[in-house]
């Protein structure tokens, strides 16, 4: 909202006076953020640019926009994404500061934590989401809440080995391919290898990574380990370069792959099964959080963050791509599945 193209107005030098007393302060406005005209000035900072994120940018706009609409208001969104550079963040989220907006969008863990700071520096909310554990990086602060797409390691694993048909004595041999790099990917990927490190029907070996270089030799580690199957946790590298992770996979005998990024279960990425958030759904969540900081001028901090349950969690399955490498989902994942992409044949 720009309030300085309204100096002549003694009602917006007093929001101004007021805006100034707290400028210092984490805490937002207690009373609703209105100008004369209405409108309200969005800033959204995205890590990078991928499925997941769209999907989430996408619903925050549309919900945000919905529910302002309805109460009178109009939204512009001024967007900033650093395309994967850390040290851009920061300096995209100031950008946005400095065109006047009343509220940042941090669209996923790195753009968030950047933001962090900056929004608390010049008095302003932030709403994040598409961060997976935003207590351990540190977004549970007084000025900031959000949506998160926390999953569970130990439903993650159960999943696989439903997929897989195992039964309940089967021993699994899962390959876990994972970022270094990523707060996301590695906080999943440690916490399932936690969670199964002494289990004698889950044999997880995790198979870290620290740039797309290093992928071909994993891959090969893979293939010579004899696994039932790979697994890919919440992985912004692996998702933004799927196709040559499906790739990789297919130069030997492909295996199964399934995770928790829904968007690889397409014939480009070339997953068989995921359990995921919606994203979409996630960012309506915290579009929600918006419109309450917005309008009814409650304080972000003050609105608990919100972490997916499991009737907010999504199944896809793709049966096409799951006979080309020949394999067969059990039906009763098939029938429970929120999405379905059908065999050709």
């Amino acid at each position: 909202m720009n309030f300085f193209s309204h100096t002549n107005s003694l009602v917006v030098m007093a929001a101004l006076l007021s805006m100034a007393v707290f400028s210092g302060c984490a805490q937002a406005a207690t009373a609703p953020l209105e100008d004369v005209d209405n409108t309200f000035v969005v800033g959204i900072t995205s890590t990078m640019p991928h499925p997941a994120m769209d999907d989430a940018g996408e619903g925050f706009r549309t919900e945000l926009t919905q529910l302002l609409e309805e109460a009178g208001y109009s939204v512009e969104f001024l967007y900033q994404n650093a395309d994967g550079i850390a040290a851009d963040m920061a300096s995209n989220a100031s950008t946005l500061v400095s065109q006047g907006v009343d509220l940042i969008f941090g669209l996923g863990t790195g753009a968030a934590v950047a933001a962090r700071d900056v929004t608390q520096a010049a008095g302003l909310p932030l709403i994040f989401s598409a961060v997976n554990d935003p207590v351990t990086v540190g977004l549970n602060v007084a000025h900031a809440t959000g949506s998160s797409n926390l999953l569970n390691p130990r439903d993650q694993m159960y999943f696989v080995r439903e997929v897989m048909g195992a039964s309940e004595d089967d021993t699994l041999r899962v390959a876990y391919l994972y970022f270094t790099a990523e707060d996301n990917s590695r906080i999943l990927a440690h916490g399932v290898g936690e969670a199964f490190a002494d289990s004698p029907v889950m044999d997880v070996t995790l198979f870290p990574f620290n740039s797309l270089e290093e992928l071909t030799p994993q891959f090969t580690a893979i293939r010579s380990g004899n696994f039932d199957a790979i697994y890919v946790g919440l992985d912004n590298l692996l998702i933004t370069h799927r196709a040559q992770v499906r790739t990789l996979n297919e130069q030997g005998t492909p295996l199964p792959m399934i995770g928790a990024l829904n968007a690889m279960a397409d014939m480009e990425g070339g997953m068989v099964a995921g359990l995921s958030v919606n994203f979409v759904e996630r960012g309506r969540v915290a579009a929600r959080q918006a419109f309450e900081v917005l309008v009814n001028g409650v304080e972000a901090g003050a609105l608990p963050i919100d972490f997916p349950t499991e009737q907010t969690l999504e199944t896809k399955v793709n049966l096409e791509r799951a006979r080309l490498i020949n394999f067969t989902i059990p039906q009763a994942i098939v029938e429970r599945a929120d999405v379905v992409i059908p065999a050709e044949q």
